[in-house]
């Protein structure tokens, strides 16, 4: 489950964003216990709080979850969550720096589309980004969906 991005001139990939689960947004950090690499492993395993604060999990509906993001019910606006609730990661197909390169910073101008036909400008992606506090970059160069 996700959503992948594209440079709109060129097609090229930029990533995908992705539900990453369970994330401590006070102390910056996973509840994977193996980690931010393994957030999307089918048998990793996730603390019951965050193992720093000891904050527990939040009940979320869909119309808030990362993972309803992703489905099209999250009507949250763009406001950063507190304490332990889901967030989403994003896998880069191409470097930061490529990226920034290609489209040449352009302000205003709609240089990102989603699979899905949706158009963005370079502060609306910067938003999406923003719901992404883990960044995994093991992808960059290689083909994925």
């Amino acid at each position: 489950m996700g959503t992948n991005y594209y440079v709109k001139k060129t097609d090229e990939h930029i990533g995908k964003r992705s539900a990453a689960g369970w994330y401590c947004w006070h102390c910056g950090q996973t509840l994977c216990v193996d980690g931010e690499d393994a957030v999307h492993y089918d048998e990793s395993e996730w603390h019951e709080c965050c193992p720093t604060c000891g904050a527990g999990r939040k009940e979320e509906p869909l119309s808030q979850s990362a993972a309803g993001k992703e489905l099209g019910f999250n009507t949250r606006p763009h406001d950063r969550p507190k304490g332990v609730a889901s967030c989403s990661s994003f896998t880069w197909a191409m470097k930061p720096n490529v990226f920034s390169r290609i489209t040449g910073m352009e302000h205003g101008e709609k240089m990102v589309v989603d699979e899905y036909g949706r158009e963005f400008d370079l502060a609306e992606f910067s938003f999406i980004l923003s719901d992404c506090p883990i960044w995994l970059f093991d992808m960059v160069g290689k083909e994925f969906s």
